[in-house]
């Protein structure tokens, strides 16, 4: 298996744990990079991991066979996955779980073609999470602090108390939310943060994590 891209601590934790679980895996920058150091050991599959925003180049099909090609990225690269499965991957996989996730995850998706799934409905997905999270950058400082609260289940009246504001100021920040959102209960709203919102302050929140 090839590991091409990923930052440096990401990439190195991704290469040990694959190796961990059974497959020889050489890892490099770039394609042209691994093809320089005359390992090429794609017969297994192709890793491609985003960094600072893109995704390494991949092999040329040819090289690749029938083996899977995966891309890999943070939540907040759901576009640039959904890319990378129109450009032929097979399946994407989020990297903000646990490292030991992301492993078993991969592992499964080289071992099991029917846990791929469906390629067009795949990045169908990404692009609607990608949609999904934009929403959350209109929202104010205040209004994020707001949503927080929300999150944590409290009341309008128990979030003007914490935060020292007039219950109506707080009704107010809950209807912009909800419009900017484009939901109309604060229940979908909370849905919507726990499935897309990218924000640091909301992600602390979540219960627990789901790939896309």
């Amino acid at each position: 298996m090839a590991v091409l891209g990923g930052d440096g601590v990401l990439g190195g934790a991704l290469t040990a744990g694959v190796q961990a679980v059974g497959w020889w895996t050489a890892r490099a920058l770039s394609w042209a990079d691994l093809q320089m150091s005359g390992h090429v050991p794609t017969a297994a599959g192709v890793l491609l991991v985003a960094a600072r925003g893109a995704l390494p180049g991949g092999p040329p099909p040819h090289h690749v066979g029938d083996a899977p090609v995966l891309v890999l990225g943070r939540r907040s690269d759901a576009a640039l996955l959904a890319r990378g499965i129109d450009r032929g991957a097979a399946a994407a996989v989020c990297t903000d779980a646990p490292v030991q996730d992301v492993v078993a995850r991969v592992d499964l998706l080289l071992r099991d073609p029917r846990a791929r799934g469906d390629r067009t409905g795949a990045a169908a997905r990404l692009r609607q999470h990608a949609r999904d999270a934009r929403l959350f950058a209109a929202l104010t400082r205040r209004e994020v602090d707001v949503l927080v609260e929300m999150l944590r289940g409290l009341p309008a009246a128990a979030i003007a108390e914490a935060h020292s504001v007039s219950l109506p100021t707080v009704r107010s920040h809950i209807a912009s939310i909800l419009s900017k959102l484009h939901v109309s209960s604060q229940l979908a709203a909370v849905a919507l943060a726990h499935r897309a919102c990218d924000l640091p302050a909301v992600v602390g929140q979540r219960p627990q994590f789901h790939q896309f």
